[in-house]
This record gives structure tokens, C-alpha cells and sequence, in this order.
């Protein structure tokens, strides 16, 4: 087995964020990355404390919806970031576009992606990714703002746990899970 975690990427929670704490995974996990590549915050917005609510803030400052897997792509490049967002249909651009995301995350870069974690979608980001000796992936690194993803609902990280939001998740639960309405969407940030 291989097992390929970026060291030190950070987890962000997105519960104390000052805007839309309840739906703001998206901002969330683009400044995981952007954290995680050492961008800057752009000191216009040095009115929030948190790196998610200036990139929230931004984000409604062009008028883009939040929701829009383009607005995050937009948001993150304006940090001088590359994202490429893939957003594919069908079996064999979907096992493409995995295989795309590991070798992203083997040259060491981080990814996002949306899931059906919750009722309504989720979005997380990718930070490893355990391949068996075919090279197939067994488990995926989530770093979930969100807290951690057990079956029967979330453990928020009341506690404080610093690391509860980092944890692997099993290739069948993420091919279900992550897949669950026949498309792959992820952004590559580098």
C-alpha cells in the first residue's frame, strides 16, 4: 500500500465563521488551500479576522454566488492560485478524472471536491489518498470544515479536538458518497 497525506495542510472550521457558518464549506476549504500554498490575505479586507469571511466577503463584493463551483475557481485565482475546476459525466471520465486527482495530490498539491456528505451536498477538501498495489485508491483523506463524517451524522468538534475534521474515508464510501448524482467535480489548486 501507498499512502500519499500532505503534511501539515490545515483544517479551518467553517462553524466560526462570521458569515453563513452553516453554509460556507465552499469559502472554507478554498482557504484551507490557499493557507495551505501560502498565500497571502489581501489586506483590503484585513476587517476579518477569519481568511473564510474575507473570501466570502469577496465573493459577494463581484456578485458571484458562493454556491457556484466557478465563483470558488474565480475566488481562489484572485490569491494567484491555478484551479483547474474538472466537472465530468459518465464512467470513463469520471475514473479519468480520479486518476487526474491522484496524481495531483502525489505532486503534493491539494484538491476540493463536493459531496453528498449531507442531504443538501458538501464540499471538502482532498489532502491524501491510500492506493492499494494496483495503484487503485482504498481511501481518500478528507479535510472536512464541517467536523468528521460518521453514517449516522457529523461529529461537529464541539470539543475542541484539534484534528476531528481530518480523517480517511473508505474508496466505496467516496465513490457513494462523493459520486452519489453521476458526476465528479474537483478543483485542482496549485
Amino acid at each position: 500500500m501507498t499512502e500519499i497525506l500532505l503534511k501539515d495542510f490545515p483544517l479551518l472550521t467553517q462553524l466560526d465563521n462570521s458569515m453563513h457558518p452553516g453554509g460556507s464549506c465552499n469559502m472554507t476549504c478554498v482557504a484551507m488551500c490557499l493557507a495551505y500554498m501560502g498565500r497571502l490575505r489581501h489586506g483590503g479586507y484585513s476587517r476579518f479576522a477569519q481568511f473564510e469571511d474575507e473570501l466570502l466577503q469577496r465573493t459577494e463584493d463581484n456578485g458571484w454566488d458562493r454556491h457556484d463551483p466557478q465563483a470558488m475557481k474565480r475566488v481562489a485565482e484572485l490569491y494567484g492560485v491555478r484551479d483547474e475546476l474538472l466537472i465530468v459525466f459518465g464512467k470513463d471520465a469520471i475514473d479519468a478524472a480520479i486518476a487526474k486527482t491522484i496524481a495531483h495530490l502525489k505532486a503534493g498539491f491539494p484538491a476540493i471536491t463536493h459531496t453528498y456528505l449531507t442531504q443538501s451536498g458538501h464540499i471538502v477538501c482532498l489532502s491524501g489518498v491510500r492506493l492499494d498495489a494496483n495503484n487503485e485508491p482504498t481511501q481518500w483523506h478528507i479535510t472536512d470544515p464541517y467536523g468528521e463524517f460518521y453514517p449516522d451524522g457529523y461529529d461537529r468538534n464541539y470539543g475542541g479536538d484539534p484534528n476531528l475534521g481530518k480523517y480517511w474515508l473508505s474508496h466505496s464510501t467516496f465513490v457513494r458518497l462523493i459520486l452519489t448524482d453521476g458526476q465528479y467535480w474537483v478543483h485542482l489548486i496549485k
